[in-house]
């Protein structure tokens, strides 16, 4: 949990983004209705192989509601489903993606104990062919573990790793080990279990003259976006900061010690059916990204990590790994060594950078259905009907059977992020210090406005971005005020609200 926020800035902040939601009403309101007004979907072409049922989960995030857009856009049935809480204060406010023109059907279930036998009850009914769990970093093991019930129980194939690779890539520590046994390179990185222990470590000879910093292995907003560098100069302020009770690094709350790697940070996303990878894309990334631009598939940095890819999961699942996934790497300044410094086993939002072609990317993922009951096959050969779906809708032969972003893809963000942090923000710092410096993100807005995509609009689908601004996160915040609940931080891509004591 991250550090309190003052009651001050409590009211003021959900006080101001109501205020502003209700200020723009009339503005998103014409957008809507005009887009529903002047915009016709077209209707979705007949797949080569046939029309196929996907289930998505998670459409409020923009990963979920972009892979629904991106299979009805390619002519498949989508089913939506989502949890039947919002993810801050367990609100029970409706997904915006449940509102999409792409759905077929939505439904919403419970995390818990009966929610394996509620996706199998979905699944049956709605005879799914595919299901794609777009998990957060709370649901991955429990989709994993879905996975095996439901490909027992039913036709349906799940497109998510097995719970033994999750386990290993979903935490940071054995992530590392299994980079390392890998034979690829690593940041320096211990696990510790007290403050005691990570002092020893970072004055050991093995540390002499790095830099390092910590995060918990267990959930934790604060130490997330905590870049503190360790140790400082002074050893009894090193102590300090370890003991800090915030931090509570325990047997039962243990840390990594992670060497500091000073360059550029990227991520990716991949998407590998039986060892074999069908779709990649690479972006630049920072610790809370809300603007992305694809790194061109034929950079050598891009080669590299896709590369990566598809060694480190050939060490997964005796070579057979299925899933999604996505590596953050560093890369030091003046070199080109790739440092993973962490993986997350389920949907990135850099997929956005791939549904400008629905067809290829939608292949893709049915990929996985190529052989149903999921035995061997000869890899270099494929079904009709995923030749057609990953050479593209005209069926000309593609270069690789790897589907990268198209050359030229748009860069994306979410316009109301920046409309808060770029533009409103700096004018209220202009107006109390007066300082032109403060201006300079307005160059940002105004760029992004002119250059970038809204992630979550769509002229043909436009009701799940009004709902997400005038409904969804508006009543979060209502929430928020009502029941004294804090946070710090709201990462729009993902819905996620970063709450604080």
């Amino acid at each position: 949990m991250a550090p309190p926020t003052p009651l001050s800035t409590h009211l003021l902040q959900n006080a101001g983004l109501i205020s502003l939601s209700l200020l723009s009403l009339p503005i998103t309101t014409a957008i809507l209705l005009a887009s529903l007004a002047s915009t016709t979907p077209p209707p979705p072409p007949t797949p080569a192989g046939g029309k196929k049922t996907v289930l998505i989960s998670a459409l409020a995030m923009s990963k979920g509601l972009t892979l629904a857009r991106t299979f009805h856009a390619a002519g498949h049935r989508v089913i939506g489903l989502d949890f039947d809480a919002a993810h801050f204060a367990h609100t029970r406010v409706r997904s915006p993606g449940a509102f999409s023109r792409c759905l077929s059907a939505h439904y919403t279930v419970a995390a818990g104990s009966g929610y394996t036998a509620a996706l199998v009850k979905i699944i049956k009914e709605e005879q799914v062919d595919l299901f794609i769990p777009v998990s957060g970093v709370a649901t991955t093991v429990l989709d994993a573990e879905a996975r095996e019930v439901i490909e027992r129980e039913t036709a349906c194939r799940v497109l998510m790793p097995t719970p033994k690779s999750v386990a290993i890539l979903h935490d940071k520590a054995t992530f590392i080990e299994a980079v390392e046994k890998a034979g690829l390179t690593t940041p320096l990185t211990v696990t510790v279990e007290s403050p005691d222990a990570a002092l020893t470590f970072l004055e050991s000879e093995k540390a002499r003259g790095k830099r390092f910093i910590m995060k918990c292995l267990p959930l934790d907003d604060a130490s997330r976006a905590d870049m503190t560098l360790l140790p400082f100069p002074a050893r009894a302020d090193t102590l300090a900061w370890l003991e800090h009770p915030m931090r509570g690094i325990s047997p039962k709350r243990p840390w990594i010690v992670q060497e500091f790697v000073a360059g550029r940070e990227y991520c990716t996303h991949a998407v590998m059916v039986r060892g074999k990878l069908t779709a990649f894309v690479a972006c630049p990334s920072l610790e809370l990204l809300m603007h992305y631009t694809a790194l061109p598939a034929h950079e050598a940095l891009s080669k590299k990590m896709e590369r990566w890819t598809v060694e480190m999961c050939k060490t997964l699942d005796g070579g057979a790994f299925t899933g999604q996934v996505s590596f953050d790497f560093l890369v030091r300044e003046g070199e080109e060594t790739l440092y993973p410094i962490e993986c997350n086993p389920r949907t990135h939002t850099a997929v956005q950078l791939l549904a400008e072609d629905p067809q290829r990317l939608a292949g893709a993922y049915l990929a996985l259905l190529d052989d149903a009951k999921g035995k061997e096959k000869d890899t270099k050969t494929q079904t009709d009907d995923s030749k057609h779906a990953l050479n593209g809708a005209n069926g000309a032969k593609a270069e690789s059977t790897v589907y990268h972003a198209p050359p030229n893809t748009s860069a994306y963000f979410w316009l109301p992020h920046d409309l808060v942090t770029l533009l409103v923000l700096p004018l209220i710092k202009f107006a109390t210090n007066v300082d032109p410096v403060a201006l300079a993100p307005i160059k940002d807005f105004a760029l992004h406005l002119c250059m970038f995509k809204d992630a979550t609009f769509d002229a043909a689908d436009p009701l799940p971005w009004w709902w997400m601004y005038q409904v969804y996160y508006p009543w979060m915040f209502v929430i928020s005020l009502l029941e004294g609940r804090r946070w710090s931080r709201v990462n729009v891509s993902t819905t996620r609200v970063f709450e604080s004591s």
